[in-house]
């Protein structure tokens, strides 16, 4: 898997604030436009707001998909939650892996 990691300015508290769950859903949309994000936009759980698929702004992440034009998924902002993520990409971008991973012939 090809893996590019993207920061992204809080500039709905004027870039003040450092913490993940606090960006917005515009925060997302302007600074990352025109960056080649590949096929799929991984973001952490913490970003949305508790049993919801909203951004602090009201943006939902299917708005952020058509918008961005691409897959978004969210992920468990932990270590096991991102394993997962990307176990599971590379079951579905490399067939036959899991076949592999687990010894046996594709």
């Amino acid at each position: 898997l090809d893996l590019r990691v993207h920061v992204v300015e809080n500039r709905f508290f004027n870039g003040h604030v450092t913490v993940t769950g606090l960006l917005t859903g515009q925060d997302l949309l302007e600074q990352l436009a025109f960056e080649r994000l590949g096929d799929i936009l991984i973001v952490p759980d913490v970003m949305l707001r508790e049993e919801d698929d909203l951004f602090l702004d009201d943006i939902r992440i299917t708005d952020l998909a058509e918008r961005l034009k691409m897959q978004v998924e969210v992920v468990a902002a932990d270590p096991w939650g991102v394993w997962d993520m990307l176990d599971t990409l590379a079951m579905e971008y490399e067939p036959g892996l899991d076949n592999r991973v687990k010894g046996e012939n594709p």
